[in-house]
């Protein structure tokens, strides 16, 4: 087996190794920015060239549909042939192909309906009416019952799980176990209204597939067998179903098998979804014949970036030691900054925006990272008023949009008459008369007679309801049965349908003046099916509907020139920028408060960071305020991780003086002239700039003249208490903009 030279060129030793090693295990560590896809897909690419496997033998794995067709393409255009065949897809992709071919042995039909995050939350709703819910909202049980799949927990389960800790004595409290019981009960309710739906949400795809292959050993055998060469991307992000998962399809004889997994421990990020760093710390625990291969040559930032990332996330103790380094020269130093308060922060960041794009950078070159989305706001508002177009990643996303929703549901409907939830959505849309009674009415006939709410519909006739609301749900299911079962392709049925009813005409009322824009997003959603249509020769309404619930929240935001783009941390995985902004680097933001009472929780955050940083490929912005209105007494101390970043590698801007650096990069310089480093920054080793005492007159930059009523402490965290004249504030002397009045 010779792998083509042409697979090889360009790639550092370690590549290469990823590329041609034959084990039956690889575990390939790769740090941020080292090269990761590239060597993936060279690595199938290599299976293909050398003969060892054909298209329909492999399967990759990775965890957005946007990754996925890149992988796809890059492997394409390597082999020189069609990769239509290839299995490379998301794992919910994997799992809903599985499914609609063996979903018979769970009892379910094949034409079955995804439900996502709002269709889940609208059945919680249901289910929690008129019922206690110990303070939980739908959005907190469906993420609850989300985390409990991923652990592989059905009701049963969770019910014995909560019986056991009762048994053992463990301590929990009354409200707490309340809590419980209430979401075992909607989680139980929740699968029995699934299951009457002939319908999965997201989690159960994945923990559905895992139960049909344990299940089933021969299905399992037959999975196993077709895809001999399994591949793993972002293996770090991983859950406990995906792990099991990936445990069925590669278990008992590896002789003719390969697994290849590639991840980072440094970037595991997710634990808030159910990612378990486990999975990736372990694996050479869990594939004794492994063989691990780290890629630590960074192809997209200076070594000062790197760096400071290195020496952040090397105090985690649950990692792969890895150390990045580059080959593009030593760059800036990171760029640092102390605002006095929030809105100065954003001012900063719009300042420094404003001046790269006078030096020619591009909008879309530059990015704004936050923890929350509610530090997004003042950014948001500087950039406005010097003008600076943005967009914010993570808003309402396309199809989550009412008008588009209401399509959906009767596409729904189309596939899958048993969708109790889709049709209710379209009883009274557009409207049509109907209204609450007629559809509770509606549905106390279909719950009475055991029949779903369809074969309700065909009975109408027989229901007591006003003649107006008979006739028009009458024509509804008319019009529905019209379409059912049709063989046309998705856009010429979509076409029909927007003709048969009201949905895009009832916005042409000019009154309202989001009707416009709602014409706009259906026009859009009508292309996306013409696209699909293109692109899917032969393709059904049904895998048009299959490919839209597979769609996730950065699949949708495109790539928008002229643009700068802002976005928390977490949305910013996978992504680079020239320049990065990195903000709000405070106690109680980033780490962030919840994470000082979760297990691991610091690590977490510090890795968050740590992404953030390795965004930047040229500049690297760090900054935090002295002050946010937000918190009681509005005092932040900066974040712990300014102490674990070397200060050489820090490049101090002044807010004192609020001039501008005149240094070679930007035509700054790193403080004003004569002023001590000590005076302008904060962090291990400064000192108040001045002794206060009690009694002392103080002058600060936003809140103007006061009294030090109490001071405490000593050192570099020293607090001084203030009375203003609108109120008395707690400030940390060494970078608080303040100072002595003159006597």
């Amino acid at each position: 087996m010779t792998i083509p030279a042409d697979l090889l060129k360009g790639l550092n030793p370690q590549q290469v190794e990823g590329v041609c090693y034959r084990g039956p295990t690889l575990l390939i560590s790769a740090g941020a920015g080292s090269g990761k896809t590239k060597v993936l897909t060279h690595r199938i690419a290599g299976f293909l060239a050398t003969g060892e496997a054909s298209c329909d033998q492999i399967l990759a794995i990775t965890f957005t549909n946007k990754a996925a067709s890149e992988m796809r393409h890059r492997t394409g255009d390597l082999v020189g042939l069609s990769v239509r065949d290839m299995q490379i897809s998301t794992f919910h992709s994997v799992c809903v192909r599985i499914l609609r071919e063996c979903v018979g042995h769970l009892g379910k039909a094949k034409n079955f309906t995804i439900y996502d995050a709002a269709d889940q939350r609208a059945i919680i709703k249901q289910i929690c009416q008129s019922t206690d819910t110990f303070g939980l909202t739908a959005s907190m049980v469906a993420s609850q019952i989300g985390l409990l799949k991923n652990q592989m927990h059905t009701p049963d389960t969770y019910s014995r799980c909560l019986a056991s800790n009762s048994t053992n004595g463990n301590s929990v409290t009354s409200i707490t176990l309340q809590r419980e019981q209430f979401i075992l009960h909607v989680f139980r309710r929740y699968q029995e209204i699934l299951k009457e739906a002939n319908a999965f949400d997201f989690d159960d795809l994945i923990s559905e597939t895992v139960f049909l292959l344990q299940k089933s050993p021969e299905i399992s055998a037959m999975y196993r067998n077709r895809w001999k060469y399994l591949l793993v991307d972002e293996y770090q992000d991983t859950n406990h179903a995906q792990y099991r998962l990936i445990l069925e399809l590669t278990k008992g004889d590896k002789s003719d098998m390969s697994l290849t997994a590639v991840g980072d421990s440094d970037q595991s990020i997710y634990a808030f979804r159910g990612a378990d760093i486990a999975n990736i710390v372990n694996f050479e625990n869990d594939f004794p014949d492994c063989h691990t291969i780290l890629l630590e040559q960074n192809y997209r930032s200076c070594q000062n970036i790197l760096l400071a990332a290195n020496a952040l996330i090397s105090n985690n103790q649950n990692r792969k030691d890895k150390n990045l380094w580059s080959e593009l020269g030593a760059g800036e130093k990171v760029i640092a900054y102390c605002a006095s308060s929030a809105e100065e922060e954003g001012r900063f960041v719009a300042d420094r925006v404003r001046h790269l794009v006078d030096q020619g950078e591009s909008l879309s070159d530059i990015a704004v990272f936050y923890r929350s989305n509610t530090q997004s706001r003042v950014i948001e508002e500087s950039l406005i008023r010097q003008s600076i177009p943005y967009r914010v990643v993570g808003g309402t996303k396309f199809y989550e949009r009412a008008e588009i929703k209401d399509i959906l549901a009767y596409l729904t409907v189309i596939v899958n008459p048993d969708d109790t939830l889709a049709l209710r959505r379209i009883l009274n849309v557009p409207k049509r008369g109907v209204g609450t009674v007629s559809e509770n009415r509606l549905v106390e006939f279909a719950s009475a007679r055991g029949i779903t709410l369809m074969q309700a519909l065909s009975r109408i006739d027989e229901i007591n309801i006003q003649p107006s609301a008979k006739s028009a749900l009458r024509d509804l299911f008319y019009l529905l049965n019209r379409f059912a079962g049709s063989s046309m392709p998705a856009n010429e049925l979509l076409d029909d349908l927007l003709k048969a009813t009201d949905l895009l005409s009832r916005f042409n009322n000019t009154d309202d003046p989001q009707n416009e824009a709602r014409k706009i997003n259906i026009g859009d959603f009508v292309d996306s099916v013409e696209d699909f249509a293109k692109e899917n020769p032969g393709g059904t309404l049904s895998d048009f509907m299959t490919n839209i619930a597979l769609m996730t929240s950065y699949d949708q935001s495109d790539d928008a020139p002229g643009q700068i783009t802002l976005m928390t941390l977490h949305m910013a995985k996978g992504l680079e920028f020239d320049f990065v902004f990195l903000t709000g680097l405070e106690e109680g933001i980033l780490p962030h408060e919840m994470s000082l009472k979760e297990k691991n929780g610091i690590e977490e955050e510090r890795r968050l960071a740590y992404v953030g940083m390795t965004r930047a490929k040229k500049v690297l912005h760090l900054s935090f305020s002295s002050y946010r209105k937000r918190y009681t007494d509005g005092v932040r101390l900066p974040s712990r991780f300014w102490d674990e970043i070397p200060q050489h590698l820090l490049r101090w801007h002044s807010r004192f003086t609020h001039k501008r650096f005149t240094g070679p990069l930007y035509g700054f310089t790193a403080r004003p002239a004569g002023e001590s480093r000590q005076s302008v920054h904060v962090l291990k080793n400064r000192y108040p700039r001045e002794s206060f005492s009690i009694s002392d007159s103080v002058k600060h930059s936003v809140f103007g003249v006061g009294t030090v009523v109490d001071v405490l402490g000593l050192g570099p965290k020293q607090i001084i208490v203030v009375e203003f004249a609108d109120k008395r504030r707690s400030l940390l002397a060494s970078i608080a903009p303040i100072v002595k009045c003159k006597q």
